[in-house]
């Protein structure tokens, strides 16, 4: 009954992945647009093309442009392409298997806009052995409205986030008692006796002696609190898609006009900077309620622990491993786990963060000192904006000293087969002469990982992979955590 079940779920995530665009980049569901090629050459051609994606690639064959039928004087090719990056095309000839190229049939940029029509028209002259292609790319005239749904939901919430802003003005400067008593004429009778329904005398006689009594609620850091809600909605988003959109998913490298940068690489460094400065707030707290500097180095490693195997078993299936388990019965689980051990990817983005909160977290329990945070009212002027760094210079030292080796493991440790310092997606497509660079995605990272956990215990497929043709490379690896925890420290820094 389970195996029924599990190829009932890979057939259907067969037919949700569908077709792929003729760059392969994503499914056709999506951000792709209509190419009809309409070609009038009378011998074979070839269209080439790249995604404005990959950075320096080489032009990659999409597909044969056939000579027309004997009955027909033009043949027609239908295409899926990209439309969230520009695409440079060109329509070469070939005669004898020898490729003669003509800039005058070469597109460089084409933003395709989703959901259009577009004709390629491809006209073909030949004189003895000389042959002409020109091309005449047809664009629709209409607006790319892809962008309307996520901005009229953006215009949505910024109008809810008004609307409550105005409420809570509203009701905290009673605004609308004060119309509701403008409106009648009891304000005028009860004017110096005072009204029933005042809402200063309820509140004055609504304080009892048991009131008083009470706990004062623990303080919010409210800035942080909005700032981790933020993180979350768009971490949620993301993971969900995020709508399609190209700016809410990973870059795929060096990302659109080579920015290497979207909304979804913003949530990781978000949340470690928040973590930074929820350590020292949390330290400072317990520290103040009396815990003891043992207590806390216990507290903390539990925490490391815990957020690291979590990280471990979300690798290995998670909820799904343990769905899998229920349908298959526990023989066939323990087969299968032993069989994933030899893949499970150790490096995560739990496992990360419980690397930087553990490097954070002791260092703030071993160096802080009690005077952190408490401003003398006779410090001089000059002493104030340079504080933190001096009251700090043991931690700040211990950060340069992790940077100093970050960036020399980086630009000059040899790696087998790559240039040192480089720092690309590689891959088998990438333009270097005479450097194959297959194996060099990520430079020193990318090797440090293969010599720590293996190939096959780092991630299988990264986001460069289907552009750039590449293996194996963790994007959470090691080499990358020691950006990870200066950002904490950062956080924890600003508290």
């Amino acid at each position: 009954m389970g195996k029924i079940c599990i190829l009932i779920l890979l057939l259907f995530d067969s037919v949700l992945a569908g077709k792929k665009d003729v760059f392969g980049i994503h499914s056709i569901t999506f951000d792709t647009a209509d190419l009809t090629v309409i070609s009038t050459v009378d011998i074979k051609a070839e269209l080439w093309g790249q995604t404005h994606e990959c950075n320096n690639c080489t032009l990659i064959k999409i597909k044969d442009i056939e000579p027309p039928p004997s009955s027909q004087n033009r043949s027609r090719i239908q295409l899926k392409m990209d439309t969230r990056y520009p695409t440079r095309l060109t329509v070469i000839p070939v005669k004898q298997h020898v490729i003669n190229s003509n800039p005058d049939c070469s597109i460089p940029n084409i933003h395709f806009m989703e959901n259009r029509n577009y004709s390629l028209f491809v006209n073909f002259n030949s004189n003895n052995d000389n042959h002409t292609i020109s091309c005449n790319l047809i664009k629709p005239g209409d607006l790319d409205l892809s962008y309307v749904p996520i901005l009229v939901a953006i215009g949505i919430y910024i109008a809810l986030a008004f609307l409550y802003m105005l409420f809570s003005t509203a009701l905290r400067n009673q605004w609308i008692y004060k119309i509701c008593c403008c409106l009648g004429t009891s304000r005028l009778v009860n004017n110096d006796l005072g009204a029933p329904g005042d809402p200063v005398s309820e509140t004055v006689n609504s304080i009892s002696p048991a009131d008083n009594n009470k706990k004062p609620k623990s303080r919010r850091l409210k800035s942080l609190d909005t700032f981790r809600g933020i993180s979350i909605v768009i971490m949620i988003f993301v993971n969900y898609k995020g709508g399609e959109y190209w700016y809410f998913q990973h870059s795929r490298w060096n990302g659109y006009w080579n920015i290497g940068l979207t909304v979804a690489d913003l949530v990781f460094p978000w949340f470690v900077f928040i973590m930074g400065t929820s350590i020292a707030l949390s330290q400072n707290a317990l520290k103040q309620k009396g815990m003891s500097t043992s207590r806390l180095f216990q507290k903390i490693v539990r925490r490391t622990v815990i957020l690291f195997a979590l990280g471990v078993f979300m690798n290995s299936g998670g909820f799904h491993r343990l769905v899998f388990l229920f349908l298959s019965g526990l023989d066939e689980f323990l087969i299968l786990g032993r069989n994933d051990l030899k893949n499970l990817r150790i490096p995560g983005v739990l496992q990360r963060f419980s690397v930087s909160y553990f490097v954070v977290a002791m260092l703030e329990l071993i160096c802080s000192r009690s005077s952190h945070g408490q401003y003398d009212l006779i410090t001089p002027r000059w002493y104030t904006p340079f504080r933190d760094v001096i009251e700090y210079w043991i931690e700040w030292l211990v950060m340069a000293g992790l940077l100093v080796g970050y960036f020399c493991l980086t630009f000059f440790l040899p790696v087998p087969g790559c240039p040192t310092g480089y720092l690309g997606p590689g891959g088998s497509i990438q333009l270097e002469p005479n450097i194959t660079l297959t194996n060099c995605t990520g430079g020193a990272a990318r090797y440090i990982d293969e010599w720590l956990f293996g190939v096959n215990h780092i991630y299988q497929h990264p986001t460069c992979k289907v552009i750039y043709h590449t293996g194996a490379f963790d994007p959470e690896g090691v080499l990358g955590s020691i950006p990870s925890i200066f950002i904490t420290f950062l956080g924890l820094q600003v508290r």
